[in-house]
């Protein structure tokens, strides 16, 4: 029942709006608190029952709360990107107050033992406090960086702690920071581009410790000198076991009574304490495992209100559905068995259609005609690439397809601009490509960003099959359906393209524009490994820049 009535609350209420969640804390078997990546906070007092929005320091910044914590003192402290701060509460989260720290880089770990707490994030963030939250100072870097973030750390008190990046790096200090070491390489074995991460990192003391990602759990028996798989297969069951400190710890129903070392972590999810229980977060759901090992999760029937989906209007993508009622959309993502709703359109615009681009994206056509794009859990907005919207539309649907790139069709003549960069946190470049054709060949010419002081390229001569070729590969990354990745990064690849031709004796230009933050899934590849994922903008900014000579580029650019 008690799980029943939190999933309808905050799964399918609509008080929850639809940002993701972050942090889970429960103070009690009735009482807990959950915070989203838009800065809210909701708590309740009866056991899920019902949530209230309890505004904090960061809902006026518009800021994610990613991590949260329950300290031994009581206290509670939730962290993510906070503009040099993290919020603290005393009072059981009904107030919160700012407490300043020296780095405005995001958190996206905490961890604490005692006294002792610990955070780490981007461009090799780790900070470190020594009484419960209240004050907060840098440690020396850890080895970490702006590429391989820490995304994931363990402590064992206010001095030895470890902490782990994207690319599988695992870091240990025994003086509180003041100095780090590389411990032995993790034997990861991925299969994809991006896998290599420990997003989980359990240290039980100072010899025995688990970490997690996508290619595999590890475990130690050594204090990080050795490593050995962990194979946790599929089981009918979890358990709860306890951790030093009071932390939980979930682990298979088979090995529950097998000892630390003998332990199956199932460690997709981090699990807070709940009474002799526990509670985690699972996509929208919140999960609770009780003392006896029983995993309570309740399924909502239907979408909160009267209103349901109609059955002629449900499209389907594998077990995955979209459908309307008279205002909402839903999903589905169990073939149909249960449905949540999506957010509004803006405006109170009327739904007309709702069709799955992804498994994670969605494309709405309002009333009006107007599309609108959004992932399962973001609010919609207009895209910048109307005809490529309209074009995506009528592919799903079945119906003709409008081309949004009529002149990278055979044409007589035509300009192709496409400019490319990544811009990060702290700026970025801004590249030019431009080609030029008639029935005769084209010529393609690069500029690159002044930021790199190096001289532009020449001009490369084409002859007309070249000139084809090209075009193809243009049109089919900027046509290709996207896929998402298992990898984000807060660096973003942003792509303008524009083509002016002549198309029936009349002038026609087009203009697109796309902007992706996936992880290149062409970077860092190792044997073995595949892509993961496909994003138009990486596909279009891949291309262009692979005209542009490696090293100092003051070589001709080698020809296509």
């Amino acid at each position: 029942m008690f799980t029943s009535l939190l999933l309808s609350a905050l799964v399918s209420g609509p008080a929850l709006e639809h940002c993701r969640l972050g942090a889970i804390i429960f103070t009690s078997e009735q009482t807990g608190l959950v915070s989203d990546m838009c800065g809210a906070l909701f708590v309740t007092s009866d056991g899920g029952a019902t949530w209230e929005r309890r505004r904090s320091p960061a809902s006026s910044m518009g800021t994610g709360l990613q991590v949260g914590a329950l300290l031994a003192d009581g206290s509670l402290l939730l962290a993510g990107n906070q503009s040099k701060q993290v919020l603290r509460s005393v009072d059981g989260g009904a107030t919160w107050s700012s407490v300043p720290t020296p780095s405005s880089q995001w958190v996206y770990a905490l961890a604490h033992r005692g006294s002792a707490v610990w955070a780490c994030g981007s461009d090799g963030l780790v900070l470190r406090s020594a009484d419960f939250g209240q004050s907060w100072a840098l440690t020396k870097p850890a080895g970490t960086n702006s590429d391989d973030r820490c995304v994931s750390l363990s402590v064992l008190d206010d001095k030895r702690a470890w902490v782990a990046g994207w690319y599988g790096h695992v870091f240990e200090t025994n003086d509180g920071g003041e100095t780090w070491k590389a411990l032995a390489p993790l034997p990861l074995e991925p299969k994809r581009a991006g896998d290599r991460s420990v997003s989980v990192l359990v240290r039980y003391d100072e010899h025995l410790a688990w970490v997690s990602g996508p290619a595999g759990t590890l475990r130690t028996l050594a204090g990080g000198k050795t490593w050995s798989p962990v194979r946790v297969d599929a089981m009918p069951g979890v358990r709860v076991v306890e951790m030093p400190e009071g932390g939980r710890l979930l682990v298979t129903s088979r090995s529950a009574d097998a000892g630390p070392a003998g332990w199956e972590p199932v460690l997709h999810s981090s699990p807070v304490s709940r009474g002799r229980g526990a509670a985690w977060l699972e996509e929208r759901s919140v999960v609770r495992l009780d003392e006896a090992g029983r995993r309570l999760v309740g399924r909502v029937s239907g979408p909160p209100g009267r209103e349901r989906p109609r059955a002629e209007s449900i499209r389907t993508m594998g077990a995955m559905k979209t459908a309307i009622g008279e205002r909402r959309a839903f999903v589905s993502e169990d073939d149909g068995l249960s449905w949540r709703e999506l957010s509004p359109l803006p405006r109170g615009e009327h739904f007309a259609d709702v069709v799955l681009l992804n498994e994670q994206e969605t494309l709405a056509r309002a009333a009006d005609g107007t599309f609108y794009r959004a992932t399962l859990d973001g609010h919609w907005s207009e895209g910048p690439n109307v005809a490529l919207d309209r074009s995506d539309y009528a592919r799903l649907t079945g119906n003709t397809v409008d081309d949004p790139l009529t002149c990278l069709r055979p044409a007589t003549q035509g300009t192709l601009t496409l400019e490319f960069g990544v811009q990060g946190c702290f700026g970025g470049d801004k590249n030019r490509l431009t080609l030029t054709w008639t029935t005769k060949g084209g010529a393609m010419n690069l500029e690159l960003d002044r930021q790199l002081e190096q001289p532009n390229p020449a001009t490369v001569r084409l002859s007309a099959a070249e000139v084809a070729r090209r075009l193809v590969e243009v049109r089919e990354r900027a046509l290709r359906p996207e896929r998402p990745s298992s990898c984000t990064s807060t660096d973003g690849y942003v792509v303008s393209l524009e083509v002016k031709c002549e198309v029936g004796g009349r002038p026609r230009r087009e203009t697109l524009r796309f902007e992706s933050h996936d992880c290149n899934p062409s970077e860092g590849l190792q044997p073995g490994e595949v892509v993961d994922g496909y994003a138009r903008a990486i596909g279009l900014h891949e291309w262009a820049a692979g005209f542009v000579p490696a090293g100092a580029a003051r070589a001709e650019p080698r020809a296509p």
